[in-house]
């Protein structure tokens, strides 16, 4: 998402807008919304990322792979594709700030990488199982007969 666009995202105008209010509050220099969309980016570019062979995929530090421009892990965009048997098409009217080129190559570094990402997937679930069992019960589940 380009500085522009993200400048006239009502969300982002609002976290700006309350961050300066904090900050005159505390008695520090405020900035305007481009100054913070500057820091926004540049700490962003911070963020080392490995490349692949894949054009729209890198690897972060973690060495997790990501959607290259987009904060979406490849495991989450799988997980839609596994859980719901959503198209590449549906895959993109359900997320359309991917394009296509970043959902094909995401999809190509996966089968590329099954293993490696059903292994990750079967985790992330045993890791949610783990704290479902262990969370106490919702209070929709203590309003069921």
């Amino acid at each position: 998402m380009g500085a522009q666009n993200i400048q006239n995202s009502r969300p982002i105008r609002e976290i700006c807008y309350l961050l300066n209010e904090t900050c005159r509050h505390h008695g520090a220099v405020t900035l305007d919304i481009a100054d913070l969309v500057n820091i926004a980016n540049n700490a962003m570019l911070e963020t080392t990322h490995q490349s692949t062979e894949y054009k729209y995929i890198r690897l972060k530090d973690d060495g997790v792979p990501h959607i290259a421009e987009t904060t979406m892990k490849v495991v989450e965009l799988v997980t839609s594709h596994l859980t719901y048997g959503w198209s590449p098409a549906e895959l993109h009217f359900q997320y359309p700030h991917i394009t296509m080129s970043q959902i094909y190559s995401a999809l190509a570094y996966y089968w590329d990488h099954k293993a490696d990402i059903d292994a990750d997937i079967d985790r992330r679930l045993a890791l949610a199982k783990q704290q479902q069992a262990t969370a106490p019960p919702s209070i929709v589940a203590k309003l069921q007969p």
